[in-house]
C-alpha cells in the first residue's frame, strides 16, 4: 500500500492579486483566513488521511510479525547450523554434497604446484604450473 500524496494548495497568498481589495470579495477576515488556510488544510490531511493510512500499514506489519513469530515458535534452534562452524555441524556431509550436486570430485585432494606429482591416491588431482 502506498501513502496518498497531499493535494493541499500551498500558494494561497501568491494566488492573490498584488493589491487585494474588498472588490475581489476579500475582507480583512477572509484575507487573514488565507494565511491560515494552507496550515489548516495540511493539518486535516495529516490527521485524517495520512495517520489513518499509517495506522493501517502499522497494523498490517504487526500482523506479519505475529505470523512470523507463530511460524518460528517451536523450532528447535539446537538443530540449526551455526555459521562459525563452517558446515562442520551438518548431519551428513555426503548427503549435503549430493544435495548440492557436487559429485565425487568434491572429496578429492587437489594439489597445485610447480613440481612433478609424487605420491597421493588414485583420483587425486595434481595441477602443475610453471
Amino acid at each position: 500500500m502506498s501513502l496518498s500524496k497531499t493535494t493541499v494548495v500551498v500558494n494561497n497568498i501568491q494566488s492573490l492579486s498584488d493589491t487585494p481589495s474588498s472588490a475581489e470579495g476579500l475582507t480583512t477576515q477572509t484575507f487573514k483566513a488565507k494565511f491560515d488556510q494552507t496550515g489548516a488544510d495540511l493539518k486535516t490531511y495529516i490527521n485524517s488521511t495520512l495517520t489513518e493510512e499509517l495506522d493501517t500499514l502499522i497494523t498490517g506489519i504487526q500482523g506479519d510479525i505475529t505470523d512470523i513469530e507463530a511460524e518460528l515458535n517451536g523450532i528447535d534452534v539446537s538443530t540449526l547450523l551455526v555459521k562459525a562452524n563452517n558446515l562442520s555441524d551438518v548431519t551428513s556431509a555426503s548427503t549435503s554434497r549430493t544435495n548440492l550436486g557436487l559429485g565425487s570430485i568434491a572429496t578429492r585432494n587437489i594439489t597445485v604446484s610447480t613440481g612433478s606429482p609424487s605420491g597421493g591416491s588414485d583420483g587425486d588431482i595434481w595441477i602443475k604450473y610453471s
